[in-house]
């Protein structure tokens, strides 16, 4: 008893997403299929005939094929779902991830948009072909990524700008060093006391770095010097 509720419900849930506003006639006879597949022993279905299938009982008719509903993924026994060529908009909902009895699925040739929804039973169904005919889905297993092209644009374009402020910034330094350069050569060249000044302060610069240098290898030439004769003496 409790199957065949379940059975029913799923089965209108899925006809209320993509049915029209009159009775369409394949639609009608997979109304009737359904009906002869079940053991319908509260006679439940006994409206489900003529050609008027909006009036039967349980079966609502509209000019939208809408979404698909969150609610899906309470339907954790569903088997099969195929909505293919039914104008279904929107996106995947990620409720679908916890059908964990679905086996087959077909959303292909809609108008559905957004990542594919990951995890669970969904990582098995791999076939691209599923998702077919929806140009703007994307992420696996699909090739198309869902990474905006706009943004990766965007980064090139902040990242050329980082690229040319930096050349910029590394043009002024050696711009202002050649700069300096110049001044400073032209002052030696023009400013004979400037020059003379400026030689004897690089003299006396070389001059103190000679007697630092030899101050520094006499004293380690005598330390050295005193630990050999140490060592001697310990000897």
């Amino acid at each position: 008893m409790h199957n065949f509720l379940h059975k029913i419900l799923v089965f209108l849930l899925v006809f209320q997403i993509f049915s029209a506003h009159c009775c369409i006639q394949h639609e009608r006879d997979a109304l009737l299929v359904f009906k002869a597949g079940v053991r319908d022993i509260f006679n439940r279905l006994a409206s489900w005939r003529g050609n008027k299938c909006c009036d039967w009982e349980g079966v609502k008719c509209s000019n939208q094929t809408g979404e698909i509903p969150f609610e899906i993924g309470n339907m954790t026994s569903l088997e099969s779902l195929d909505l293919q060529m039914n104008n279904l908009s929107g996106t995947i909902p990620q409720s679908m991830s916890l059908l964990y009895s679905l086996e087959v699925l077909n959303l292909s040739y809609n108008n559905l948009s957004g990542s594919i929804p990951t995890g669970h039973q969904l990582q098995s169904l791999d076939d691209p072909s599923i998702y077919s005919g929806n140009p703007n889905l994307c992420g696996p297993p699909l090739k198309m990524s869902c990474e905006s092209p706009k943004n990766d644009d965007n980064n090139d374009s902040k990242s050329k700008h980082a690229g040319d402020r930096d050349n910029w910034f590394y043009l002024f330094i050696e711009f202002g060093f050649v700069v300096g350069f110049l001044v400073v050569f032209f002052i030696l060249l023009f400013k004979r006391d400037w020059r003379y000044d400026y030689f004897r302060m690089i003299d006396s610069g070389f001059n103190r770095l000679h007697v630092l240098t030899a101050l520094a290898l006499e004293r380690w030439s005598a330390e050295r010097a005193y630990r050999f004769h140490r060592r001697l003496s310990l000897c």
